[in-house]
Order: C-alpha cells, then sequence, then structure tokens
C-alpha cells in the first residue's frame, strides 16, 4: 500500500510538472504570436503606398502619409524636340492637381536630342523597351504640407523598379 501511495504520489508530481510546462509553453506561444501580431501591425502601419503604372510597366513607393495622391496624364511639348506623355503626381486642390513631381516617357532619340539642350532637363529613371523615363519636380508648391512632400520626391524616385524585371 505504501508503494502505491508512493507511485501515485510520483505519478501526480510529473503531471503537474507536465502541466506546469505546459503552461508555461503556451504562455510562450501567445507571447510570440502577440509579438508576432505587433510586428505585422507595426510593418503595416508604416507601409509605403506602391504606385504601380501597367502601361509603362513601373512602380513607385510613396510614403504612407501620401494616402490621398492623385495622379493625372498630360503631353508635354518640347517644341521642335517633340511631345512626351507625362504623369504628374501629387493631391487635389479643389477640382485642380497640385503637382509635386512628373514622370515623362519619352523615346531613346527624343532623350538623347533633350540632353543636348541647355537648361533645365528632366532626372533619368531608366531605360526599356526603347523608352526612356525621366523625372522632375514641381517648381512650387501652396504650403508648408505641400514643401515637406516636396522634400520626399528624390526618395521617392529612387524607388524607381521596372515591374517587367522583378
Amino acid at each position: 500500500m505504501r508503494y502505491y501511495f508512493v507511485g501515485l504520489l510520483a505519478l501526480l508530481l510529473i503531471s503537474g510538472c507536465t502541466f506546469s510546462n505546459q503552461s508555461k509553453d503556451q504562455t510562450t506561444s501567445k507571447e510570440v504570436s502577440t509579438q508576432i501580431e505587433k510586428a505585422k501591425e507595426s510593418k503595416a502601419a508604416n507601409a509605403n503606398i506602391i504606385y504601380t503604372n501597367k502601361k509603362y510597366n513601373f512602380e513607385l513607393q510613396l510614403p504612407k502619409d501620401w494616402l490621398g495622391y492623385a495622379t493625372q496624364e498630360r503631353v508635354l511639348d518640347w517644341g521642335t524636340l517633340g511631345k512626351a506623355d507625362s504623369i504628374d503626381f501629387g493631391f487635389k486642390k479643389g477640382q485642380e492637381l497640385e503637382s509635386l513631381f512628373n514622370i515623362s516617357i519619352y523615346s531613346g532619340a527624343m532623350w538623347k536630342e533633350l540632353q543636348a539642350t541647355e537648361g533645365p532637363k528632366p532626372t533619368y529613371l531608366g531605360e526599356d523597351e526603347g523608352i526612356v523615363l525621366g523625372w522632375d519636380i514641381s517648381q512650387d508648391t501652396s504650403d508648408d504640407t505641400m514643401m515637406a512632400r516636396r522634400a520626399e520626391v528624390q526618395k521617392i524616385a529612387e524607388s524607381f523598379l521596372w515591374t517587367n524585371k522583378k
């Protein structure tokens, strides 16, 4: 009987340790899950906005505070050099787009001619399948918020990526 009692006591102690370890493991798993969720939330909160242009196969990363940005397509007239499609990026002020920068699309020949001219020129972004993309910053802004966003344009341009080369 004494052996039975000792065996039962040993079994209870072992079971108690197992339950104790399981609780500890469950707490650890919960903590890890919580940390993973917090990391995901933080990453989502800090995530950039991805602009993808399917027509010309490129993308840009815009800062998260650019939520609500707008784009507008137009044609730039370079006089004797010809015309180039362009995409303005900015924010709506009433019905109008206040542009912060634009990306223009040139033929290789037009880009070469443009680079040989005097005066301000777009900054080279990349070349693919016979087209050259260049960007240029806006000339002015209406307020401090737009000025702060304008200061982010260089970093946006540096995020340029061809989507057909991923």
